[in-house]
């Protein structure tokens, strides 16, 4: 399926597929492939910066403090050879507009596979795509990959698990412990925050009201029902008036604390988006903004798991809410 003149100026062409038999014996063999392609032309200042990438010569102003000398040492004067140049090397116009035309591609591949998806009642989750590498050409015919920078996002990282924690985990399983749904629905926001930060806004948001709520139920027994259908006042109010009159089974300093004034000004901030795009006010959410929500989001569920009695998830707040508490 192809779909011609999309995106602002038009240009933009956006190819559904199967495949090929290359890509299948790469284990994509019941993937569907999304190519967008578009033709622009690149800042006037950053132009030279690219004809320079094209013929392999180092472009003029590129920091390479950070090539290792062994690399540096075989290559010819002038030219890299066998080596990429991180995105955040080049200089500032190259950076912007790689970026700028990356996030184009990127928004009308999502258009596309959505409005797809929609016509065609598919519940595809949107953490099943996969962004690929993005080409640039000069000439339409050879194609290379574009500068990026190459880091391990947070979300990508295998688990973690040392040793002195498995009797914990088996203690824990033992005595059927479940995970509490807001830890569940913050993990859910946290892998959607690279791919989908609107997404990650809302069920993260979510993923705060269900661990208060589950908080108020455990420890206040006779306000289960109305913390579960009652209408719910808003989740600052109850952070910072309700929160410290729960008997908690665990206390910091004697005391059931608030979260830190820093944490309840980002909530507050991160429900105001909330409501604005589900009003559809708010067509587009920065990642950045999600992803310190989400941060707050976490410190508020790690301080219910240490109000409910669990003692260790005082250790997983970070250090600057540790010392906002007193502890």
């Amino acid at each position: 399926m192809r779909f011609d003149g999309l995106g602002n100026d038009q240009k933009t062409t956006v190819t559904l597929r199967p495949p090929t038999q290359e890509e299948g014996e790469q284990g994509l063999s019941y993937h569907t492939v999304c190519e967008a392609r578009t033709e622009v032309e690149p800042y006037r200042n950053a132009t030279p910066t690219f004809k320079a990438l094209w013929e392999s010569r180092i472009p003029p102003g590129v920091d390479l403090s950070g090539v290792p000398a062994s690399i540096r040492e075989t290559w010819r004067p002038g030219y890299f050879e066998k080596y990429e140049i991180p995105l955040s090397s080049l200089p500032r116009s190259v950076h912007d507009f790689v970026l700028q035309v990356n996030k184009e591609l990127v928004d009308v591949i999502r258009q596309v596979v959505a409005t797809a998806c929609w016509r065609s009642a598919q519940t595809c989750p949107t953490y099943l795509f996969r962004h690929g590498r993005m080409l640039w050409s000069m000439d339409g015919e050879d194609w290379r990959m574009a500068p990026a920078n190459f880091v391990a996002m947070m979300d990508a990282r295998p688990a973690f698990l040392s040793d002195h924690l498995r009797e914990e985990i088996d203690e824990l399983i033992r005595q059927d412990r479940r995970e509490p749904l807001g830890q569940e629905l913050f993990r859910e926001a946290w892998t959607q925050m690279n791919i989908n930060p609107r997404s990650a806004l809302a069920i993260g948001i979510s993923a705060l009201e269900a661990g208060l709520k589950e908080l108020i139920s455990e420890l206040a027994p006779d306000a289960e029902w109305l913390a579960r259908n009652a209408p719910s006042p808003p989740v600052v109010n109850m952070l910072k008036e309700y929160l410290p009159l729960l008997p908690a089974k665990a206390k910091i300093n004697g005391q059931v604390l608030s979260p830190p004034e820093a944490v309840i000004k980002t909530i507050n901030g991160g429900v105001g988006l909330r409501n604005r795009l589900v009003h559809g006010s708010l067509p587009e959410v920065e990642f950045e903004a999600v992803k310190k929500l989400l941060l707050a989001v976490r410190e508020v569920l790690w301080l219910c798991d240490y109000y409910r009695g669990l003692e260790w998830a005082l250790d997983n707040l970070s250090p600057e809410t540790r010392t906002a508490l007193g502890v």
